[in-house]
């Protein structure tokens, strides 16, 4: 059928106590290492695997940590492993799963947490391509992050799905535990999480309850509140909902519809066990449940079908957008490539309430041929049209079968405006207008001064004028001769502006401040949003494309920048930057190089060298705090990346944050999970931002960063980069080179100003770590290979010069090596973050020698947990970022235990604490609900209000029977739930503060 990826639910024993049903449930578990002879023996799963592989698809398993059965060893062996009540007993949180009982994970971190993680390493080493994780929100995200890092030292492609929870769970789960993820925290270690944010609406959708367009805004809202590039798993029915042939048992059809949509909207699409069968019964996961696969199924061709569009070219292209608008009775949903104009249109009939074919008036719609690709379904009933090519004309008219048909087209560009909207916000003037030839005056020079130049006259017929002389914004609605607002605040001789349809405002403030900003509707305050050389004479916004346009008449050039990039730089589109007719291309501009050495690329721990200064980078904190010596009369070592420190000098405790700290987030004051870093000369800070799949620079001072490598959403374009750890600047060609370790790559990228995208210097190499010594070759840790390797650049294959010997603890042997340090005479050290240890690799050396750590895991002076960044300094002093022990050490030459410089307070927030934790802060929003009052359409939500650097407690403030959060239908719903939400969500915030840094009193 075309299926990539098998999803096995648990294959465990089960356990008998309590069991449910004549099976038991799969998720009571007993041992989470066996396999449940009912279904074979470890033997038949290898086979199992041998063939699903061979067949071209990957296995998943699921995995249950959360609960085991009661008959679990584990129970006797290690009580302490489980939650209890207050008299001692073992308990289930949620009273209803009767044949379980549930974990504790708080305390047992050194214990349980380990078992856990070589139970999913057992599966990866038994051929499992990835996991499903059961009820993945409410264990703690430390574990996640801690756990995907051990399986990616078995398998580092593994795929994680987390089972996500909607709203209304979440609010559950909290009343009653007080830990749930939501989703956008589940994104940064999962590859994909379940669709339930949007399921009940969907439910509610194709019962009538709630208008199809409300859930398709709800869609969405999703691009907005998650990371870029962020995959759900779309379904309609799973093991735990009812089969969509029953939900919609009156409408088979319509049943259809909704699969071909979910199939082809943006995501991952589930096939449930015997969905192509239609089975209305509802399913039981305690009994047998019986498919037939002997016979061939009507939906068979159907979900095949659907299989083969998902995995068209136009969907896996590069820069192929989807966009999805409702245009009754029909969701009309394209995906398109403009650069290629070649497109799909799917127009899925999920309102229909006959058996007939419809047409549906689409304006506007290029004429030209569309290839029909639900011709050759073998199922006749559902299509009336066999035409496989239908010729459209300007009339804009396609024909809808009774449940959808979806387009290929080619040669064509169908913008997105087809349907709903135009790609600006300015009059439409027709072609045969005609104008009074005696004007009105509405604003003298007492009121717009003498220089007004900018003018933008919106869809409404709003005058809005930029004050070039006083550096104002002035307001007149239609018809009115008086300025309604005035818009002022830093602007300098603005020339232009901009109108948004959403009221938003674009208005050049180029003239002394060289950017662009941005003024929010109805706010005082505005952020710039594109970084300019001068005045922009003319400004433009495409709506459709989110892209800016600014013509400069001072540069002689026009430059574009798409809104959804977090780098303000622009770029070119028109122009040489000279005057003149002619068509040469002015040459690129390039940042000022440093006047001196640059630093030695040191990830997570860095020194500027004149002013003693610690940079370290808090990769769970999404911050960089900096930290000053006390002693300042320090002299430059004749090795210029490696700082004279003396033995007693000493760090202020108390650190000050000079990149992000505001939570975790993808916007331009934020970090999302930050690992290496390169600090130059003139204390610009470089470093990967590593959930964010980008590289930020923070110059000293600024509260924002600029992006300047990736930043375009996950993936393996040259233009893109996947979890990058480490970075550094390489001087002589003036660029950056980044370890792109998702892609198995390192790639270099130019600093000059215009650049877009980089290039692979080395392929297929699982690189961890970065360093670059004072004759330009490059170092590499490789995580898989447990070794480091020496490239002269141009150079493939490289020179072994630490560890290389498999994986281990001996001295010619590394575990892990993650962050590297270049010291004189080319000595390596090296990271060896899972032996607890440095080691120092001589130049030529066969073995290491240990220089800090090593003697286990452990927060003693003379231990090291899963040790990261790290340097040298001229006395071979190792200064070290002790993740593990959230602490900075620094362990003098020969010395067999350290010293702590900087944390060891132990975890949390405070300016003198190392923390593995998130900064967030805690926002209590309730809102509407998606309910609509009275005769209006507009809902009573606004979803623009969730932040993802904020812990969101959504309360659904109900008005009576209105809202898309119901279960039930809206009529069982009476009366106002709105102050018992408020304490609800108050009372979750009191409970839980502390376990963010915060004071429950």
């Amino acid at each position: 059928m075309g299926i990539d990826l098998v999803w096995f639910l648990p294959i465990h024993p089960i356990g008998m106590t309590n069991r449910k049903g004549t099976l038991g449930s799969p998720y009571s578990i007993d041992d989470f290492r066996a396999v449940n002879p009912q279904y074979g023996t470890m033997d038949d799963f290898h086979r199992l695997v041998s063939e699903i592989h061979q067949l071209g698809m990957r296995l998943m398993i699921d995995i249950v940590f959360r609960h085991t059965s009661h008959d679990c060893t584990w129970v006797k062996d290690h009580p302490e492993w489980y939650a209890r009540d207050e008299k001692g007993n073992p308990i289930a949180l949620v009273p209803e799963w009767t044949d379980i009982l549930d974990l504790k994970f708080e305390g047992n971190e050194e214990t349980l947490w380990p078992e856990l993680i070589d139970t999913l390493k057992f599966w990866c080493e038994n051929g499992v391509d990835g996991f499903r994780t059961d009820v993945a929100c409410c264990i703690p995200m430390e574990f996640w992050h801690r756990a995907r890092r051990a399986v990616s030292e078995v398998n580092s492609r593994c795929i994680w799905l987390a089972e996500s929870v909607w709203f209304t769970a979440i609010e559950g789960y909290r009343a009653i535990d007080g830990l749930v993820n939501t989703d956008a925290e589940l994104y940064q270690t999962y590859d994909l999480c379940y669709d339930y944010d949007v399921y009940v609406a969907w439910r509610a959708a194709v019962q009538g309850a709630i208008p199809i367009k409300s859930y398709l805004e709800l869609v969405r809202l999703q691009s907005v509140i998650y990371p870029k590039g962020f995959v759900k798993m779309r379904f309609v029915e799973n093991h735990d909902q009812d089969r969509v042939a029953y939900v919609c048992r009156n409408n088979r059809f319509k049943a259809l519809a909704w699969t071909a949509f979910n199939a082809f909207n943006k995501g991952c699409f589930l096939v449930h066990a015997g969905q192509e069968t239609e089975q209305t019964k509802v399913s039981s996961l305690f009994e047998k449940d019986w498919v037939d696969c002997r016979q061939v199924h009507p939906l068979e061709e159907f979900t095949r079908k659907l299989i083969q569009i998902k995995k068209h070219p136009v969907i896996k292209a590069k820069g192929a957008r989807l966009t999805l608008t409702h245009h009754s009775p029909c969701i009309v949903a394209v995906w398109e490539v403009t650069s290629a104009r070649e497109g799909l249109i799917g127009l899925f009939n999920v309102a229909q309430e006959s058996n007939d074919e419809q047409f549906v008036q689409i304006s506007n719609l290029p004429a030209g041929n569309y290839e029909n690709l639900f011709v050759d379904l073998g199922v006749n009933e559902l299509l009336k049209d066999e035409s496989r090519i239908i010729s459209v004309n300007n009339n804009g008219k396609l024909r809808v079968p009774i449940v959808a048909t979806i387009f290929h087209y080619t040669g064509i560009l169908l913008r997105p405006q087809t349907f709903y909207t135009k790609s600006y916000n300015q009059p439409k003037i027709s072609l045969n207008a005609s104008w009074n030839l005696n004007a009105t005056t509405f604003a003298n020079e007492d009121l717009v001064g003498r220089q007004p130049v900018g003018i933008h006259i919106n869809t409404d017929d709003s005058i809005y004028v930029a004050d070039h002389q006083n550096g104002y914004i002035l307001v007149w609605n239609n018809g009115s001769s008086t300025s309604t607002r005035n818009i002022s605040g830093n602007l300098i001789n603005p020339w232009s502006l901009f109108v948004m349809i959403n009221g938003d405002i674009y208005v050049d403030n180029g003239h002394s401040n060289n950017r662009v900003d941005k003024w929010m509707f109805n706010t005082t305050n505005s952020e710039p949003v594109m970084t300019v050389h001068g005045s922009c004479t003319g400004l433009f916004v495409d709506n459709v494309n989110n892209t800016l346009y600014c013509s400069s008449a001072s540069q002689h050039h026009v430059v574009k920048l798409e809104l959804n990039n977090e780098n303000r730089v622009p770029i070119l589109v028109a122009g040489t930057g000279c005057p003149g007719p002619g068509h040469r291309v002015p040459p690129l501009l390039r940042l000022p190089a440093p006047s001196l050495r640059l630093l030695p690329p040191t990830p997570s721990l860095a020194p500027v060298r004149y002013t003693n200064k610690l940079v370290l980078a808090m990769h769970r904190l999404n911050r960089f705090k900096l930290r000053r010596a006390a002693q300042r009369n320090m002299k430059m070592g004749l090795f210029l990346w490696m700082p004279n420190i003396p033995a007693n000098a000493r760090w202020l405790q108390n650190g000050e944050t000079v990149a992000a700290g505001n939570g975790r987030g993808n916007a331009t004051n934020q970090l999302y999970y930050p690992y290496g870093l390169f600090v130059a000369d003139n204390q610009t800070v470089i470093l990967a931002d590593n959930g964010n799949h980008r590289i930020v620079e923070w110059k000293i001072g600024d509260t924002k960063g600029q992006v300047i490598a990736g930043g375009r959403d996950e993936g393996n374009r040259l233009d893109q980069l996947k979890r990058p750890t480490d970075v550094l600047i390489d001087k002589e060609t003036d660029s950056i080179i980044i370890c792109d370790r998702g892609n198995q790559r390192v790639t270099r990228w130019s600093r000059a100003i215009g650049t877009t995208q980089g290039e692979i210097l080395l392929d297929n190499i699982d690189c961890f770590g970065l360093a670059i010594d004072d004759e330009s070759f490059l170092y590499i840790s490789d995580a898989e290979k447990d070794e480091v390797r020496r490239y002269k650049m141009g150079d493939t294959n490289g020179t072994l010069v630490a560890g290389g010997h498999e994986k281990g603890d001996d001295l010619n042997q590394l575990n892990f090596p993650t962050y590297i340090f270049i010291a004189s005479q080319q000595s390596v050290y090296v990271s060896d973050e899972h032996n607890h240890r440095v080691m120092k690799w001589n130049n030529g050396a066969t073995e290491g020698i240990i220089v800090a750590g090593g003697q286990g895991q452990g927060q003693s002076p003379t231990q090291l947990s899963y040790p990261e960044g790290l340097f040298a300094d001229t006395l071979d002093a190792i200064y070290v970022a002790d993740y593990g022990n959230h602490r900075v050490m620094r362990w003098l030459k020969g010395a067999t235990q350290g010293t702590v410089i900087v944390g060891g307070n132990g975890q949390g927030l405070a300016s003198n604490q190392a923390t593995n934790k998130s900064l967030l802060r805690v926002k209590v929003w309730i809102y509407g609900g998606g309910g609509y009052v009275g005769s209006t359409s507009d809902p009573l939500y606004n979803g623009c209000g969730i932040a993802t650097n904020a812990i969101v407690v959504s309360k659904n403030y109900r008005l009576g029977p209105l809202g898309w959060l119901t279960l039930g239908p809206p009529a069982s719903f009476t009366g106002n739930y709105g102050v018992l939400d408020v304490f609800m969500a108050l009372k979750w915030v009191q409970e839980n503060i502390a376990s963010f840094g915060g004071n429950n009193v």
